[in-house]
């Protein structure tokens, strides 16, 4: 945990578990903003992920009409990673994810907001449908406004 930074080491020999500072959140976002750019041109080619995500993503949908709030978050933070699985890029994967353990906590306290969910879900709904249509150019920036909007709202969580 000390490697992957979760655990920091103090000049007396303490640990602490890592401060996390709106700095540490804006590089989170960027970089998950270039890795899952880079996914994107490896999951385009995968119509069988695509489609697991989509199926995932109408299911998710259905609960949220149906007001089966509880089901529809945990459906929905599954999102990431069939987005993953997806993918063919192993280390790129490796550390999304590790920055997707980092911010967990801050993002299942964001998701307890149904207009966030609702909000989240739709845009989940446009990157995953314009890869389905092989648009991922258009995929990527969908994701980046996703992902700038999603940090907006975890900034705000940890204030």
């Amino acid at each position: 945990l000390e490697i992957e930074g979760i655990i920091e080491r103090l000049p007396n020999g303490r640990l602490r578990i890592m401060e996390i500072t709106q700095q540490k959140i804006d590089e989170i976002f960027e970089i998950r903003i270039c890795l899952e750019g880079i996914l994107f041109d490896s999951i385009i080619k995968n119509k069988n992920g695509v489609d697991r995500i989509y199926q995932n993503l109408i299911l998710t949908k259905y609960l949220i009409d149906t007001e089966n709030w509880e089901e529809a978050r945990r459906l929905f933070l599954e999102y990431n990673s069939l987005v993953y699985s997806a993918s063919s890029l192993e280390y790129a994967v490796k550390i999304l994810r590790h920055y997707d353990f980092i911010i967990s906590a801050l993002k299942r306290k964001s998701l307890r907001s149904e207009s966030r969910v609702l909000k989240a879900y739709n845009e989940h709904f446009e990157i995953i449908s314009l890869l389905r249509d092989g648009e991922v150019e258009k995929a990527k920036e969908a994701n980046k406004l996703h992902l700038l909007n999603a940090k907006e709202i975890v900034k705000k969580t940890i204030k």
